[in-house]
């Protein structure tokens, strides 16, 4: 699980959720010995052997794994297996599991389940993403990585080479998220991009935003608040006043 390389079968790997960096990993059920699926930001999933997980081919003699190939997923901590989703209007909603997905076919709610035995519903296949997809995750984790930066700077007080590097992570991301001519993220008013909206809020863009912009006007001391509304009203602060300008 720490060094890169091509899939191989009996290995131990951590699955992560790239845009989010959540691991899938197997938590105890509240107020029970049951075991069930989760996914969990905590840093320490990097390192736990809760999130440790076995690929296994469908056919002994398969050697490759290619985005064809049946496999099966164990957890290896508990020796249970990951089973297919069902849907949950065919069961009691308190069997349950956690929910790992909503995005099933004509809007099912989904869930997955662990289980000791081995059967067709513990079977799967994996995709590889395609290059244009992988560029986008890169490009939004940049951003998220720029706009955290920003944050941290504000907490004692930007300088203005620090907010107008504020303002282009904004403006990039304001055009990463619509489909528009118009490069004026004031004036812009195109097209929506749902994929790079969802990506982004997995992300969670908006705290970082919503913080990065109420910065300024926090009333907690000088050294966290440079610049009041009297200051930005100020003729001398005019670039300023619109924190969304290029």
């Amino acid at each position: 699980p720490d060094r890169g390389g091509s899939i191989q079968f009996g290995e131990l790997y951590r699955l992560r959720h790239l845009p989010s960096s959540s691991y899938l990993t197997v938590v105890s059920s509240p107020g029970s010995a049951a075991q069930q699926l989760a996914v969990s930001a905590n840093p320490a999933c990097a390192t736990s052997d809760r999130t440790l997980f076995v690929l296994y081919p469908l056919d002994s003699d398969t050697i490759a794994l290619t985005s064809t190939t049946p496999v099966q997923l164990r957890h290896e901590a508990t020796g249970l297996y990951v089973k297919r989703p069902h849907a949950l209007l065919e069961r009691p909603a308190a069997s349950a599991s956690t929910f790992l997905s909503t995005s099933a076919p004509q809007d099912v709610p989904m869930a997955l389940e662990l289980s000791h035995t081995t059967d067709d519903d513990d079977v799967f296949t994996l995709d590889i993403p395609k290059s244009g997809d992988l560029d986008e995750v890169h490009f939004a984790l940049k951003m998220i990585e720029a706009l955290t930066a920003c944050v941290a700077d504000f907490q004692n007080g930007a300088t203005l080479k620090q907010i107008l590097a504020a303002q282009s992570v904004l403006t990039s991301l304001i055009l990463y998220c619509s489909d528009s001519q118009d490069l004026d993220p004031m004036n812009r008013s195109g097209v929506p991009i749902v994929r790079h909206q969802m990506l982004l809020l997995d992300m969670n863009v908006h705290s970082l935003v919503i913080t990065l912009l109420s910065s300024p006007f926090r009333e907690s001391g000088a050294k966290t608040a440079p610049y009041s509304l009297r200051d930005l009203q100020s003729a001398h602060n005019a670039e300023l006043a619109n924190p969304c300008a290029p």
